[in-house]
């Protein structure tokens, strides 16, 4: 009898392990969708700014010889034997007729230009400590001085000086000037000098 029930008791925990092992759970959760890639944003790359470039302007001066500057502007620049380093230029846009010179260790400058009546074409810009309205050789004119010493007042090597000489030729329709500069100008005359230079 014992033996009985014990392959009655087997027979079922069969059953019940073959019951079990028939039944399936169904997974019912949604499947989900894998997380999307996430988006990267390069950070803006700042374009540098363009600098300025310093473009210079042209020269308006044209470097030639005595008898290009008369072809170009009319004027015929004369200059004193003793000249050195001589160069002559016109500046065609306004017809201005130019040479410089060195002549006694100091710098000289001849301009001619048309022009409405007497006008300062020295290209000269100093505080003047010295102007005067004058009269050369019938023609009106104006003369301007500058004078600078950063030295012993009293020592005419530590001195610098500009005298500028602006007159007009009213037959010409244009006014010449003459410049000097560099150092002491000892007993200088500019209105002589001009006048015996080029107003002959």
């Amino acid at each position: 009898m014992r033996r009985t029930w014990l392959l009655v008791g087997m027979s079922v925990m069969l059953m019940l392990s073959v019951s079990a092992c028939g039944t399936k759970t169904e997974n019912t959760a949604t499947p989900q969708a894998p997380d999307a890639e996430p988006v990267i944003e390069e950070p803006a790359t700042e374009e540098p700014e363009a600098e300025e470039s310093d473009t210079g302007l042209a020269n308006p001066w044209t470097e030639s010889d005595r008898e290009g500057v008369l072809a170009a502007t009319g004027f015929d620049l004369n200059v004193p034997d003793e000249a050195e380093n001589v160069v002559y230029s016109y500046m065609e846009a306004d017809k201005m007729a130019q040479v410089s010179y060195v002549m006694n260790n100091h710098d000289w400058t001849y301009r001619v230009q048309p022009t409405d009546g007497l006008q300062d074409i020295s290209g000269m810009y100093y505080e003047w400590v010295a102007e005067e309205d004058t009269n050369v050789a019938n023609h009106e004119a104006e003369i301007k001085a500058y004078v600078e010493n950063n030295g012993d007042p009293d020592n005419l090597d530590d001195m610098f000086s500009v005298q500028v000489l602006n007159w007009y030729d009213a037959t010409e329709g244009a006014t010449h000037s003459v410049s000097i500069s560099g150092g002491a100008v000892d007993g200088l005359d500019l209105s002589v000098y001009a006048e015996d230079m080029w107003m002959k």
